[in-house]
């Protein structure tokens, strides 16, 4: 919990709590993380005298507050590491809070991001034209329903992962996000935000995809944070012209990465037009020239919205796909990904590795978009949140909170393992 946090939520006050509590707690240590931290506050309070309790005296002002420091550093000290770790997390909605401090003017940081509140916010975090595609895509997920079935074996789930040789925790990756200060705001940069999001994402056992702007600095930045963690992570290129690709991809390869992905849906960003060099679409001899350039790296073609597209990006010679309408950023009133997932799975589904994002948020959604087909999942937004509210820690929160999902899905679905989870554990089909 940052310090700022920590030091409004001790002197807050909770009316009607003895202070006995919390001299057992220093004892014994049993309390959970939230109880925990109070009742080591409480406990330094009384002893510092800032309650009347016989015995203890009472000491000015400034005095009292040094001693009652002292005394809550002390006793914190005393606890076992683990337990001291417990007492300073925040939770997931505590990170959403701070977030709410630190976002720019467009993004709401929602309890639940849904699209609504920043309909039609572009620059921010919103969709394009009337903002359907945003709130279609979560919306979808939400109709889904799963079918219950615990008359099985009762086994430990396994949500492990392997990706192109590269095992996590879970089938979920941070997305590539860019133009971090004028979509959410200045507390960062693309550079920083990108070296936090790595290397976060590699120590809660999952991988990032990085984004890519007309800023070089970014994609040099970028590798810079690969390499720094072992090229856990995935580097997204924009779809350039040839040259500059070429130029791209060398430098982003140096990192050695899972793979490389290319967002050709971002050819429709406003500001990727009429640039020098320019950058557009893409025919397949020009991505199967683009495979050629990631030397032997696996490649991902993220904006694939078809079984037309999808059947284009194999023959191209791609290793993997992401189904993605870019949030509804690029194209308005556009299906959303969980319509057309299944058809696209059942088109090339085993001949490339299939990814999906658009408006999943939890474990269950990512479970929902395993039975239709997908391998893996990408998510964006919440990432944001959780790098703005709690940095480092709010990606740890976030993962540890999709995989507790995901795994309850899958043990009340029958499913111990991702190889498990069928079409058929969704209700309709």
């Amino acid at each position: 919990m940052k310090e700022e946090a920590l030091s409004g939520f001790l002197f807050s006050g909770r009316s009607g709590q003895s202070p006995l509590p919390a001299i057992g707690f220093s004892m014994t240590g049993t309390y959970p993380s939230g109880a925990r931290l109070w009742a080591v506050h409480r406990f330094s309070m009384v002893v510092a005298g800032f309650f009347p309790v016989p015995g203890v005296a009472f000491l000015g002002g400034r005095r009292r507050i040094m001693l009652y420091h002292d005394i809550f550093r002390r006793t914190l000290e005393r606890l076992p590491p683990a337990a001291h770790k417990e007492a300073y997390a925040m939770t997931y909605q505590e990170i959403l809070a701070n977030a709410r401090t630190c976002m720019g003017p467009y993004c709401k940081s929602c309890p639940v991001c849904n699209g609504v509140a920043c309909k039609n916010t572009v620059p921010g975090p919103g969709a394009k034209g009337i903002g359907t595609g945003f709130i279609r895509n979560y919306q979808k997920w939400q109709e889904l329903c799963v079918n219950m079935d615990t008359i099985c074996e009762n086994v430990p789930v396994d949500t492990t992962y392997d990706f192109f040789g590269k095992k996590v925790a879970i089938p979920v990756f941070a997305a590539p996000v860019g133009a971090m200060q004028l979509h959410y705001g200045d507390k960062y940069d693309d550079l920083t935000y990108n070296d936090i999001l790595v290397t976060a994402c590699a120590e809660s056992g999952i991988a990032a995809f990085t984004g890519d702007g007309t800023n070089p600095a970014v994609i040099e930045a970028a590798a810079g944070a690969l390499k720094k963690n072992g090229g856990c992570g995935v580097p997204t290129v924009k779809p350039w012209n040839i040259d500059l690709i070429r130029e791209k991809v060398a430098l982003v390869g140096g990192a050695d990465p899972i793979a490389i992905a290319m967002d050709i849906d971002a050819a429709g960003l406003p500001f990727l037009k009429n640039l020098t060099p320019p950058a557009g679409s893409k025919t397949v001899d020009e991505l199967k020239e683009i495979v050629k350039l990631a030397n032997g790296k696996p490649l991902i073609l993220k904006g694939i919205m078809t079984v037309n597209g999808a059947k284009k990006a194999l023959d191209a010679g791609a290793s993997g796909i992401v189904v993605s309408n870019r949030g509804g950023r690029v194209l308005d009133q556009c299906p959303a990904t969980a319509e057309v997932l299944p058809a696209i799975a059942d088109a090339v589904g085993g001949k490339m590795t299939i990814l999906v994002d658009g408006g999943i948020r939890t474990g269950m959604d990512v479970f929902k978009a395993l039975a239709l087909g997908a391998d893996a999942v990408l998510i964006g937004r919440p990432f944001v949140n959780m790098v703005y509210g709690g940095g480092a820690e709010g990606v740890q929160v976030y993962v540890d909170k999709l995989q507790s999902e995901l795994a309850d899905t899958m043990a009340m679905c029958g499913a111990h393992k991702l190889s498990d989870i069928r079409r058929s554990m969704i209700f309709g089909y």
